[in-house]
Parts: C-alpha cells; sequence; structure tokens
C-alpha cells in the first residue's frame, strides 16, 4: 500500500488530509471531501520550503506506513444515530468492556514483581534470562517442543515479533506472503522496509484453509517465507494436523521458511487435543464425520415419503448429540442443502435430514425430492457438503506448527497479550525452532542486533513473566474460552436465521466472520456501505470485509458482554431486515420461470449463454 499516502497540514485552524486521493478538511470533529491536489501541487502550496530554503521531508519508509484499518474506516462515515448507544463490535480489544479481567495470579505476579524493586532498569536487549527460560519451559509444556533460553528473543508484544521477523528475513525487494483475509498489520510491516507482500486466498468453506495450490502459485525466486496465522484473526479458524503438515510439506518442498503468528495459542474452543465439549450441540466433529463415501451410497439415502422436501443421510458419526436448529450449508450447483436435525439412530449410527431449498427452483421443491433427484443429492454430497460441514461444526484442537516441523524452521511470534488479558502490558516473543540448524547463523546475529532498536519490552512485566506462565491455572483460560464459546454461539445462531446474512462459526480466536449477500440488500453498495448505514442507523460498529481484503464480509469481535452482544444482534436483524428486498412468492417465481422458459424455446436463434446471463 506504499502509494495510499497521508498527508496533514494545518491551514487556518482546519486540518487537512489526504487519504487515498481524497482531500479531507476536519474542523471540530467534522470532515467534509474534495478532489486532492496532486502531491507537487500540495507541496507547493503548503510546504514553506519554496519560500524559506528549507526541506525538511518524511523518510520513504514513513510515508509507506499505513494502517490499512485507520485508512478505511478514516474514509467511512461512521456517525451514529443519536437515540441508541453505540456498540463497538470491532475492536480487538477483549478488555475494552471490564467484564475480562486477568485473573489473581497474573496481578500477584506483577505486584510480586513491583514490590521487589529489581525491575525498574534496563534489561539485556533480547530479554530477562529468566523471562526467556519461562518462555521456554511454556513451550515445551504446549508442544513437547525442547528450545534454550537462547532460542527465545521477548519483544515489545506479538507485532513487534513479527516486525522483527520480517525485518532479519527480507530485503529489500523480496516478499512474503501473506493470508487473505488477514491481520492488516502484516501489509504494514513489510511495506516499512520496501519488502513486497502477497496475498494467498483462505478458503470460508473450507474452515478458511489455506489454498494450497493458489499459495504455490505466488511462490517465486524473491520470495523469502510464508506468514501462518494459526488461530486466525479474522476468521476465527483453527487448522487441523493434516492440514499444517500440507503447508509444512510446500514449504519445505520450496525451502521457504515459516513466520507462525500463534498469539491466540490457547484461544481455542475444543478443550484438549481429541476431545469436543459435551455441551457444543452445534456439533463435535459429529456431522463432519459422516465420510462422503458413506454418504454417496445410495442405501444411506433414503427419500421421505412423496411431496416432503427430505431425504436421509446415515452413517457412522461420533458421540449423540441433541436436535439442532436449522443451519445453512453453501449452496452447490444450484441445490442448497440445509442440516436441520441430528439424532440418534442405532447407536453408533445417526441419521442427517437434508432439504433442497432453491428459490429459483421452488416449483421443483413441491414435487419433493424425486428419484432423479437423489442421485444429483448423491453428487452434490460427495463433492462439497461434507467440507461444508465440517467447516460449521468440527472442533478442532491447537497445534502449534513448531510440533509438528522436522526440517522447516519456524520462527514462532506468541505472547500473554490476548490469553491473559493484558494487551497493553506489552509483552511478546519469538521462538526461533530450528531442529536441523537451517538457518544461517547471521539470522540470530540479526535478531540479536534488531533487538537493540527497542532495548526489549517494559523491565516490570518481564520480571512477572516467570510467575505468570508457571502459576496461571488452566481453567483461567479455559473461563475465558467458555465465555467466547458462548457468544460465538449466540451470534452463530442467530445471524444464520438472518435472511441475507451468513456466519461462519469460529473454531477459536475471539472473532466471527459474517458474510452478505448483495443481491438482497441491493441498495447497499459493498461492505462499506453495510457497515456505515449499521452504524448510522443501529450504532452498532463492525469491521468491513475489506479492511482484511476480503469484500461482502464483516468481522464481529466476541468478548463484549452476552446481554450486549443478544443487543447488538437484536439491531442488526431490525436493520438486515429493513433493507432486505422483499422475498418473492412462489407464484411469482413460477410465473417468472415459466415466462423465461417460453422466451428461450420461441427464441432459436438466441445465444443460449446470453440466456443464462439474463436469467
Amino acid at each position: 500500500m506504499s502509494d495510499q499516502k497521508r498527508k496533514t497540514t494545518q491551514q487556518n485552524g482546519t486540518t487537512a488530509m489526504t487519504i487515498n486521493g481524497l482531500h479531507r478538511h476536519t474542523r471540530n470533529g467534522s470532515c467534509s471531501a474534495t478532489a486532492a491536489t496532486t502531491t507537487k501541487e500540495h507541496d507547493q502550496q503548503q510546504s514553506p520550503s519554496i519560500e524559506t530554503g528549507w526541506r525538511v521531508m518524511a523518510s520513504e519508509g514513513s510515508m509507506n506506513t499505513t494502517n490499512p484499518i485507520r485508512e478505511i474506516i478514516e474514509t467511512m462515515n461512521l456517525a451514529e444515530n443519536p437515540n441508541k448507544k453505540v456498540i463497538p463490535l470491532s475492536i480487538g480489544d477483549p478488555t475494552i468492556f471490564g467484564n475480562l479481567k486477568p485473573c489473581p495470579e497474573i496481578l500477584d505476579a506483577i505486584q510480586k514483581a513491583n514490590q521487589c524493586g529489581k525491575f525498574y532498569g534496563y534489561q539485556t536487549a533480547a530479554g530477562l534470562e529468566s523471562a526467556r527460560e519461562a518462555v521456554a519451559g511454556y513451550h515445551f509444556r504446549c508442544t513437547g517442543n525442547k528450545v534454550k533460553p537462547q532460542d527465545v528473543i521477548l519483544s515489545s508484544g506479538c507485532s513487534h515479533a513479527i516486525d522483527l521477523c520480517i525485518c532479519v528475513l527480507a530485503r529489500h525487494g523480496q516478499n512474503i506472503l501473506i493470508p487473505r483475509p488477514g491481520f492488516p498489520l502484516y501489509k504494514t510491516l513489510t511495506s516499512v522496509y520496501g519488502v513486497q507482500y502477497k496475498q494467498y486466498n483462505l478458503l470460508a468453506d473450507k474452515n478458511w484453509s489455506v489454498d494450497l495450490k493458489h499459495l504455490e502459485s505466488l511462490i517465486d525466486e524473491n520470495t523469502t517465507a510464508i506468514i501462518v496465522n494459526n488461530p486466525s484473526n479474522p476468521c476465527g479458524s483453527v487448522y487441523s494436523r493434516e492440514h499444517l503438515l500440507e503447508i509444512l510439506e510446500l514449504a519445505e518442498r520450496h525451502r521457504l521458511p515459516i513466520i507462525a503468528d500463534e498469539i491466540y495459542d490457547k484461544f481455542v474452543f475444543a478443550p484438549e487435543p481429541n476431545t469436543s465439549r459435551p455441551e457444543a450441540r452445534m456439533g463435535s466433529g459429529s456431522l463432519a464425520q459422516l465420510s462422503a463415501k458413506t454418504m454417496s451410497q445410495r442405501e444411506n439415502i433414503e427419500n421421505r415419503q412423496p411431496g416432503n422436501r427430505r431425504a436421509q443421510v446415515k452413517g457412522a458419526v461420533g458421540q449423540p448429540e441433541e436436535k439442532m436448529r436449522p443451519s445453512k450449508i453453501p449452496s452447490m450447483r444450484g441445490l442448497r442443502a440445509t442440516a436441520d436435525l441430528v439424532r440418534q439412530v442405532n447407536g453408533d449410527k445417526k441419521e442427517a435430514t437434508y432439504i433442497s431449498d432453491n428459490d429459483e427452483e421452488e416449483d421443483k421443491e413441491e414435487k419433493g425430492i424425486e428419484e432423479e433427484e437423489l442421485e444429483e443429492v448423491e453428487v452434490e454430497i460427495e463433492e462439497g457438503l461434507v467440507a461444508a460441514i465440517e467447516q460449521q461444526f468440527q472442533y478442532v484442537p491447537f497445534i502449534s506448527m513448531a510440533e509438528l516441523s522436522e526440517t522447516v524452521p519456524i520462527l514462532t511470534c506468541g505472547g500473554i497479550s490476548k490469553t491473559c488479558l493484558i494487551p497493553g502490558l506489552r509483552l511478546g516473543w519469538i521462538i526461533i525452532n530450528d531442529k536441523k540448524n537451517i538457518f544461517d547463523p547471521t539470522i540470530r546475529q540479526g535478531l540479536s542486533r534488531l533487538t537493540q532498536r527497542l532495548m526489549g519490552p517494559n523491565s516490570l512485566i518481564q520480571g512477572a513473566l516467570q510467575d505468570i506462565l508457571n502459576n496461571v491455572p488452566e481453567h483461567f483460560y479455559r473461563q475465558t474460552m467458555d465465555f467466547i464459546f458462548k457468544n460465538a454461539k449466540i451470534c452463530y445462531e442467530r445471524l444464520k436465521l438472518i435472511r441475507g446474512l451468513r456466519p461462519y462459526m469460529p473454531q477459536g480466536s475471539m472473532y466471527l466472520m459474517v458474510k452478505f449477500d448483495p443481491k438482497v440488500f441491493p441498495t447497499i453498495q459493498g461492505d462499506l456501505d453495510f457497515t456505515s448505514k449499521l452504524m448510522n442507523e443501529q450504532s452498532v460498529l463492525v469491521l468491513p470485509g475489506s479492511c482484511f481484503d476480503f469484500p461482502n464480509f464483516f468481522r464481529i469481535c466476541l468478548t463484549v458482554p452476552s446481554n450486549v452482544m443478544e443487543e447488538a444482534l437484536n439491531r442488526i436483524e431490525e436493520f438486515c431486515q429493513k433493507q432486505a428486498i422483499e422475498k418473492p412468492s412462489h407464484h411469482q417465481v413460477i410465473s417468472r420461470n415459466l415466462a423465461l422458459s417460453s422466451f428461450v424455446t420461441s427464441s432459436q436463434a438466441f445465444d443460449h449463454r446470453a440466456s443464462i446471463q439474463t436469467s
């Protein structure tokens, strides 16, 4: 985003800002946009250097530094409804509402470090030795991967850790691969050093897994590293062991190190590896275990009575689940399926019910699923439905990439900002995982030298780190995740019933992504407009997907109090009902289809491709 430069000047008490080609004048909190002058004209008009002989300009690196979220938000009209209190679902700070607080063990550790009087001075640039030992021990307990204190470098938060990794691995003109959608700061940190970024796609309908083919297509001779964010901000996904191994295999094949952003390592909904929460009624791998092979076998698919638009699919699954509410599954070649019931059938067997629900084929639906339609159901299930169900319902435990890698060197970035609910205390780390000593010695030397720019993070929190990592009980993390999980369920269950919205149930972190259908909201021009109007009408602020380079989505932060979340969801529902076009009746759809059919039949010379585009 080096071409998106921002300039501010003071003129007659008015602040002028150039953001993305717009010139904005701000006075007393109000702003208006006009066409921006060119940079040259702007310099001639407003820079004193022409008249005084002085020419003090900002560096290229500073002018290349942008915050994508701020750049986008500052161009939007986010005036709230004065009759409704603002509900910010946009801020990734779990402490902002005061409902989530650090546990007594954390506060005691900080107080102890403060009272002993030993941590007011400078520490070594790479971090206090006891703190680095504590991180190495924590890493071993969590991953089984042994590292030395010398393999740990402390940083001022996880973002600073990522900054150091990018700086040590990439030179000017080289490129780093980052996820899309992904944490916007990745772009900011690369642009400062003249490093290019290339964005690899995440697949929303496959649990936001990495599109490995697309990732591999981006690699060239100037690619120097891959950033993998797991658990994900903004997606809320947690990658399986199998998928992480696929990423590692690709990285090894191309001899690329990985920067593993694992700041949300404790923020996962699965309490322990290979287990699931018993209270999870949205499934815990149950539907996901219905294999494509099982579901595609005719004896496992039973049609209900004529006129009933239901087909049953049977297969071996996990523990019994209670009845589930309807949850939308992605449309596949025109046939949309809805999983609305899972119940025990014969001991270790279960039955899933799918309903055809295609607005454009409602005349078909009235007849129910006939024999030939079941064949289509079989194909659709085999090709796409299982993956969609996995995304919606499966729990995945967190596994660090360093635990799985035998050859690929991993720079693991983590910290205590989010998981310990103390983001303002700014302590993160880099763990150098290089079992085969593949990194050149200059990598360690370079990291050591880079730390000397800031002389390490806050000394007091370094002094408390050993007690924090050793004494904080697991039930504290579990309690935090129970709360976030509860909010995720509330949010997912409510939003999936709102026409035009499709939420993606997260598996971890503290965010939920929602897709909106532009066809249902024809007066809304993209996600920026959706976000602005939601704020203008309902005083609910969400982050537009464009902040993550993923248009027609928005992100919700799940850390707000549950009653606040319920109120926000009520307002979102009211907003969507007001903005959505009226759903056509059965009669209107059938009449339209008949008219179209008649028109195409009577026009023998009409281009069939054009008819498809028209319809």
